[in-house]
C-alpha cells in the first residue's frame, strides 16, 4: 500500500483562490468517479467496506477527516 501526499498550486486573485485537478495531470491516475461527502456530524463513521483494486485521492475541503487504511496483507 502506497500513501502519498500531494501539494497543488493555488491560483487566484482578489476574487478568491482556485486549485484545479486535471485527470492524469494533477491526479496521477484516470478519474472514474467523484464523491462529495458533506454535512457529516462529528464522530460519524463512513465507509467500512473494501475496495480491492483502486486508487483514491481524498481532498478535505473544510474541517478535517481521519482515514484508517488496512491492506489486509498484514494481520
Amino acid at each position: 500500500m502506497q500513501i502519498q501526499t500531494y501539494k497543488y498550486e493555488i491560483k487566484g486573485d482578489e476574487r478568491g483562490s482556485l486549485i484545479a485537478l486535471e485527470n492524469n495531470i494533477d491526479v496521477p491516475f484516470n478519474i472514474k468517479r467523484v464523491f462529495y461527502i458533506y454535512d457529516t456530524l462529528d464522530g460519524v463513521v463512513r465507509g467500512t467496506h473494501a475496495h480491492f483494486l483502486t486508487q483514491q485521492l481524498l481532498v478535505c475541503v473544510k474541517g478535517s477527516c481521519k482515514v484508517t487504511l488496512d491492506d489486509v496483507k498484514q494481520i
